[in-house]
């Protein structure tokens, strides 16, 4: 029966060891550091999505009808994650927003998803006063419009 060659052996399972021990550190190493800076590192900020125009007014109507106006948005193909959408309206004297979004406890209204076109129908009693519209995405004004009658 031959012999098996013990320091051979011994030096395998050293080097065997020895890159185990170093994918382990490599691991901690990402896990520990890696994830704050995913964390630290700045998320869009509104210059960007401004200058983008990721999200648009297409149009701003009211509607004598449902006493309602409506704003037809159109977001951008890009990966720009939104989360909210505040509508102000706006008149010489008074404003009335509304919310959408994660930050805002409607059920019914979602968030325009990226290359859609979507109109929103905002409801109060007094709408007809109000001549502009503007948007606010997740805290950055991004666009105003003129409202106009829905024709």
């Amino acid at each position: 029966m031959p012999s098996v060659n013990k320091k051979g052996l011994a030096e395998v399972i050293t080097v065997v060891l020895i890159i185990t021990i170093t994918l382990a550190a490599v691991a901690i190493f990402y896990a520990s550091f890696m994830n704050p800076v995913n964390q630290l590192s700045p998320a869009v900020d509104c210059a960007t999505k401004a200058f983008s125009s990721a999200v648009t007014v297409e149009k701003a109507c009211y509607n004598p009808t449902t006493e309602e106006i409506e704003v037809q948005l159109i977001r951008k193909l890009q990966n720009v994650e939104i989360t909210q959408i505040k509508f102000t309206a706006t008149n010489e004297q008074d404003s009335e927003s509304w919310g959408c979004g994660s930050a805002y406890t409607c059920n019914f209204c979602k968030v325009i998803s990226s290359g859609q076109t979507k109109t929103y129908f905002l409801n109060d009693a007094q709408l007809d006063d109000y001549t502009s519209i503007s948007i606010t995405i997740d805290g950055c004004p991004l666009d105003a419009k003129p409202v106009e009658s829905c024709a």
